[in-house]
C-alpha cells in the first residue's frame, strides 16, 4: 500500500475535518482520483453526478474511495466544495504543493473534471473516468475498464466481402486505423505509405493484418477509401457507432490515428501514425514505444507534462548518439521494471522546427547537448560524459541547476 502513501501522504481527512491513515484506508480498494474545482462550471455539474454513482457503488458494497485533488484558488473555495462531496480529499489546501503538482504531472491533468481510476495495485484502469461514470451512473460496468477489440466486435467483413472473426487476430500485430478522407492529403498519404510497408512486411513473410474504423462524413467518402485499401482490409461499416466505442477505449484523440495492437489484443502503440510515418520499409515493425525517439515523434503533451532528455547533436556524431542512447536504454528499462519514474527521450540533429524552437526558449545554443525539461523548469548540459549522473539527479528532483522559465 506504500504506493498510495507516496501518491497521496499519511492522511486524508472527509469534509467534516476526520482524518484516516491513508493505508488503511485505501487498502484492497480501487481508487478514482478526482481533480475538479468549484470555479469550473463543468465540474460543478459532474460531482452531483459523481457523487450519485459513488453511492450506487458503496450500496453495492464495492470497495473503493475517491479522492479530491482540489484545483480551486483559495481555501474558502476548497471548503465550499469540498462540503458536498462524501468522498476523502487530501489533508490541507496547498494548490502548490509537490504532491499536488506530482500528481498533475504523473497523470497528465491539463483539464478539469479528470476521474483517474487505478485498481487496488496503484495501477491505471483508464484516464476517463468521468465519460465513464457518465455513461455508467449506476457503475455496473465498475472500474470502467477498456474494452479490447473482440469485446467490442465479434467479427468484421474484409473488403472482398469475407466475414473475419476478431479472436482469429489473436497472437498477431495488427493495426487499427482511424480517419477519413475529409481529413485530406495527409490521411490519403498515410493510407499509400501504410500500404507499401504493409506490402513489404508482406514479403517478408510477416502477416500484419489492417482494419479501417471509418470516421468519413459520406457513403462516397468511404468508399473512395475503400478503393485505396487491400482486400484483406477488415473495415467498420459506414456510421457504425462502435467506431466511436472503440476510438475512446483505445485512446485516441487526434486524426488521423493509427493504433498498434499486441499479441495479446492489449494497445501496443496508440500513436502509431507518427511512429510508422517515420518508418519506410518497415524496419521497426511492430512499432512499439522505443526508449530513444526522434524529436519528431514528440507531441506538444510528451513535452509539456513529462521530464524529458533531448540530445540535440547537430553533426551526427555517432559517439555522443550511442552514449546517449546507451544510458537512455537503460533508464528505460528500469523505468519498465517499475524501478524509476518515466523519462521520455528524443534525439535531435538540431534542424527540425520543434528543435529550433526549444534552442531559442531555452537558449541552447552551445551544441551538441542534453536539454532536460520537467517545465517550468529546464536544463542545458553539454556534458556527455556525466549524463547518466545528471539524468538520475534531475529525474529524483535533486539537481540543484535548475533554472526556471
Amino acid at each position: 500500500m506504500a504506493h498510495f502513501t507516496k501518491l497521496f501522504g499519511e492522511k486524508l481527512i472527509d469534509n467534516k475535518g476526520t482524518e484516516y491513515p491513508t493505508e488503511t484506508e485505501l487498502e484492497g480498494k480501487h481508487v478514482l482520483i478526482y481533480f475538479s474545482a468549484h470555479w469550473c462550471p463543468p465540474c460543478r455539474q459532474f460531482t452531483p453526478m459523481l457523487a450519485k454513482t459513488y453511492q450506487n457503488l458503496k450500496n453495492k458494497n464495492i470497495p473503493f474511495e475517491v479522492i479530491f485533488i482540489s484545483w480551486d484558488r483559495t481555501e474558502d473555495q476548497f471548503r465550499e466544495y469540498f462540503a458536498q462531496m462524501p468522498w476523502k480529499s487530501l489533508p490541507n489546501f496547498t494548490p502548490n504543493s509537490p504532491l499536488r503538482k506530482n500528481l498533475d504531472k504523473q497523470y497528465k491533468v491539463s483539464g478539469i473534471p479528470t476521474l483517474i481510476v487505478l485498481d487496488k495495485d496503484g495501477n491505471t484502469v483508464t484516464a476517463k473516468g468521468r465519460n465513464a461514470a457518465m455513461k455508467d451512473p449506476t457503475g455496473s460496468d465498475f472500474p470502467w475498464a477498456p474494452k479490447k477489440l473482440h469485446q467490442l466486435v465479434e467479427s468484421l467483413p474484409n473488403i472482398s466481402g469475407d466475414e473475419v472473426q476478431i479472436s482469429s487476430l489473436h497472437g498477431k500485430h495488427f493495426g487499427v486505423l482511424f480517419g477519413g478522407k475529409w481529413i485530406g492529403q495527409k490521411f490519403i498519404s498515410f493510407v499509400q505509405h501504410l500500404n507499401t510497408v504493409r506490402a513489404k512486411l508482406s514479403q517478408s513473410g510477416q502477416d500484419f493484418p489492417l482494419i479501417f474504423a471509418t470516421l468519413d462524413k459520406t457513403t462516397k467518402d468511404y468508399k473512395d477509401v475503400l478503393a485505396l485499401l487491400p482486400n484483406d482490409t477488415l473495415v467498420f461499416e459506414f456510421k457504425d457507432p462502435r467506431v466511436e466505442d472503440l476510438a475512446e477505449d483505445l485512446g485516441v484523440t487526434t486524426l488521423p490515428n493509427f493504433t498498434v495492437i499486441d499479441t495479446d489484443g492489449s494497445v501496443l502503440n496508440v500513436n502509431g501514425y507518427a511512429t510508422l510515418n517515420a518508418d519506410t520499409n518497415g524496419d521497426f515493425f511492430p512499432w512499439g514505444p522505443r526508449a530513444v525517439e526522434s524529436i519528431d515523434l514528440a507531441s506538444n503533451s510528451d513535452i509539456n507534462t513529462n521530464l524529458c532528455a533531448i540530445g540535440i547533436i547537430p553533426d551526427g556524431n555517432a559517439a555522443l548518439i550511442e552514449k546517449f542512447t546507451t544510458v537512455g536504454q537503460a533508464y528505460y528499462d528500469s523505468f519498465k521494471k517499475g524501478e524509476k519514474d518515466e523519462v521520455k527521450f528524443y534525439l535531435s540533429n538540431g534542424t527540425e522546427a520543434a528543435t529550433k524552437r526549444m534552442v531559442d526558449v531555452f537558449k541552447a545554443r552551445s551544441q551538441p547537448c542534453i536539454l532536460f525539461l520537467a517545465l517550468p523548469k529546464f536544463l542545458v548540459s553539454t556534458d556527455f560524459d556525466n549524463f547518466e549522473t545528471t539524468l538520475n539527479s534531475v529525474a529524483s528532483g535533486t539537481h540543484e541547476q535548475m533554472s526556471s522559465l
